[in-house]
């Protein structure tokens, strides 16, 4: 128990005894991450599902103007 503010004080300055997770500040990349890792799987999945599809099918049209779009907000 702490009984004078003496005690208090010395706790205050310890901050390690509290055992809190250092904060960091996000890098400017971090702000984009989900956006990348978005792009990467539609990119992915135009390319595997390019092998069985024609060009110009709705299916490959779909994903080429989600990754577009993808683009253009980056």
């Amino acid at each position: 128990s702490l009984n004078n503010r003496s005690d208090l004080s010395s706790l205050f300055k310890n901050e390690k005894s509290f055992n809190l997770p250092i904060q960091k500040k996000p890098t400017p990349g971090q702000r984009y991450e989900t956006q990348f890792s978005n792009l990467e799987k539609l990119e992915a999945q135009y390319a595997e599902l390019s092998a069985n599809f024609k060009p110009n099918s709705e299916t490959l049209s779909d994903l080429k103007y989600k990754i577009d779009n993808l683009k253009s907000q980056l």
